[in-house]
This record gives C-alpha cells, structure tokens and sequence, in this order.
C-alpha cells in the first residue's frame, strides 16, 4: 500500500469494498447497529425490516448449529419490541454474534432467554462508556487522537466483554483471558473515525506477530499506528476506515475462513458418510434378526446392498434394497409382480389390501419395486421403515 500514492489507493479500496458487499452477508448486524447509534440511540423507520433481512442472514453465520440459529433468530423477534434504551448492548451482541459464533462453541444454555440476558448485561455496560467516550473523542479521527486514548477505551471495553455473567457459557472460549478483537470490533462501531477493525488472518499477513496467549493491545497498537500513518498521508480516507478494513479483509480473513469451511465440510461430509454406513448396518442387522429363516443371501455392489428373501420355490424371491441416489438413501421392496401379474384379481385385492394396510399408497402397474422412503438420521424414521417392512412381509407371506 505504501507504493500507491492516495488516488490509486482509494480505487483500490473501493473495490475490496464492492467485492466485500457483494460476498460478506453477515455485515447486516454491523449496519443496523451503527444507523441506530448514528440515529441518536433510537429505532430508525426501517428498523424491524433490517431485523427480518438479519433473521435470513443468519444461516450464512459460521457456526453450523441450527439450533443456535432458530434460538437467535426467536432472540432477533423479541429484539423488535424493545424499547430504545435497552437496544445497544442488544445490538451489540447480535454483530458478535454474526461475527464470530464460535466464541459461544459449547455453550450449555444457547437459547434466547440467556441471549437476553446477556444483552442485558451488555446494555447496562456499554451505554454509559459510549456516552463518556463520545464526549472524549468529540471532533477527533485517527490523525489527531492519540494510542492512549484509543488504549484506556479499549481496555474498558475488553473487561467488559470478557467478564463473566451469573455463570452462564457467554465467556471467552478457552484458556484465553481477553477479547481484544472483540473489543476492536466493538469499538470499531462505536466509533469509526478513530478505531479500525482487525483480526488475527489479517494481523498475521501483515506481519503483526503476536505470542500464542491471543491477540494483545501491543499487537493493535503497531496495526493502529500503520494505519495511521497512511490516513495521515491520504487524509480522504479518514472516514474510510472500515473500507480499509474490507480491503484487508477480503485478500486475507476471506482466504482463511474459505480454508475452515471446506475442511469443516469435509469433517461432516466424512461424518455423514460414517452415520449412514453404521445406518445401513444396523438396518440389515434388524432385517436378518427378524427374518433370519427365509434370508436366502446379502448381496453388495457398490451402493447397492440387497437382501433375497426366499419367498416359495415356485415364485420369484422378494429383493429388499438400500440404495443411494443424489446423496440420499431409500429403500425399496422388490416383490417380483408383473403388470400382468397384477391385473390378476386375486393377486390385485391381495396387494392393495396389504398395501393399505401398511401405509405403503397403491401399488403402481409400472413398476414391481416399492419405494419406502428416505432412510433418515433419527431413530424413530429408521423404526418407522422397518415396520413398514415387517408389515408387508409378515401379510405377504
């Protein structure tokens, strides 16, 4: 950057800015936070549709516990009817949240009521120290304020949101005793001319080296003063900060949150793969337990695993398979009928009548298999395949 002189590096931050906009849906939180602060505290005409556009974001936030997303957004729902002076440490807390879910990774009460909690505890912090800290940094922006100011606020910040609240699992993942970044960011909100926002990806491509403890005010104070430095030489960027940071976001923290979603795709993928072998086990164990006498042989290929029962000597054994198609795994029932077999009255009734009997539709003309359904994740689909199963067979023979 310091090779661009002030016009070229303002094109380029407009397209880290552009690009950012376009990929980065959890900003939201970020922009509803600072209208309502840049509105004086107060609910602004568009307020609770942002909050509904913030609920549909949520599914783009890291974390991929649903759970935790539904209890955030009934929390984003109850957000709607607070009164304005309860909202920042609210507000708050949801661009956290967008943030970075995994600091709440582990959390044994994740619900909306500990969420208000929370917001409450933050609310009852922050409103004071951003009204004190308003008046102090009146009429300043990164060239003229000083690193001490910046630091004592910043150091109010963290004790705040590293402390504690009634035990609860709203605490700093770890061993780690502090939030600078999440105080950065915060700050960052609260007050944009003077505080730009960091993160370890982008400390570490810029060469802030920091111990394994975490992140620290020393390693802030070196980024802060760089930045600094480069605002004090373009001085249209001073109210460019956060596009700074979207800059730097893009070519760094984008890379390094790509790395960890494939690999925690690739952690589920195999986790999936691992259930649905140990699913189909138990199901054919289920199935060779209760018709161990009439099980002529298991066969396996590829996806395929099929189970001939020997009907009569006289007729066609029935095939139970499992197989996979887009992902999924269905079962089915061959039961060797053909169209012709079944316009056969006798063979007809008898079908229909058991088919009706296990909840299994109309058997169809066209086809002499019987697709049961999904084989599910849960138990209680996994039982209900297999009473449909043990329906048909014990009618059918």
């Amino acid at each position: 950057m310091a090779h661009l002189n002030c016009n070229q590096l303002e094109k380029v931050i407009e397209a880290g800015h552009t690009l950012f906009e376009f990929i980065e849906e959890r900003d939201f939180a970020y922009q509803i936070l600072r209208k309502f602060i840049n509105c004086g505290m107060k609910k602004y005409s568009d307020f609770e549709k942002e909050l509904e556009e913030l609920k549909e974001s949520v599914e783009s936030w890291i974390d991929y516990d649903n759970n935790k997303k539904e209890e955030i957004r009934k929390y984003i729902d109850d957000i709607k009817s607070f009164r304005d002076d309860d909202l920042l440490g609210h507000l708050t807390l949801l661009f956290l949240l967008s943030w970075n879910m995994n600091r709440f990774k582990g959390c044994r009460n994740f619900d909306k009521e500990s969420l208000k909690a929370y917001g409450n505890y933050l609310n009852s912090k922050l409103k004071d120290l951003y009204f004190e800290y308003r008046e102090r940094f009146k009429d300043k922006d990164i060239r003229s304020i000083s690193w001490e100011e910046i630091e004592k606020f910043l150091e109010e910040l963290n004790k705040i949101l590293k402390q504690r609240i009634n035990n609860s699992c709203f605490q700093t993942r770890g061993n780690r005793q502090d939030e600078w970044v999440g105080a950065i960011k915060v700050g960052s909100v609260f007050f944009p001319k003077v505080i730009i926002p960091v993160d370890n990806p982008i400390a570490e491509a810029l060469c802030f080296k920091y111990p394994k403890e975490g992140f620290s005010s020393e390693i802030y104070q070196k980024f802060w003063e760089k930045i600094k430095e480069i605002v004090s030489r373009c001085p249209n960027l001073v109210d460019k900060l956060k596009e700074i940071d979207e800059l730097f976001y893009v070519l760094f923290s984008l890379r390094e949150k790509i790395k960890f979603r494939i690999q925690e795709k690739l952690i589920r993928r195999e986790k999936e793969k691992i259930s649905k072998e140990l699913r189909k086990k138990r199901f054919i164990e289920n199935l060779l337990r209760c018709y161990k006498n009439k099980i002529k042989k298991v066969e396996e290929n590829h996806n395929k695993i099929m189970l001939v029962l020997d009907k009569d000597k006289n007729e066609k054994p029935i095939h139970i398979s499992l197989f996979d198609l887009s992902g999924k795994t269905y079962v089915s029932i061959d039961i060797g009928f053909s169209a012709k077999d079944y316009k056969n009255s006798d063979k007809k009734t008898k079908l229909e009548d058991i088919f009706s009997k296990c909840g299994l539709g109309n058997p169809s003309e066209k086809s002499s298999g019987i697709i049961l359904g999904v084989l599910g994740v849960t138990e209680e689909k996994m039982k209900e395949i297999l009473e449909k199963i043990d329906c048909f067979l014990r009618h059918y023979f």
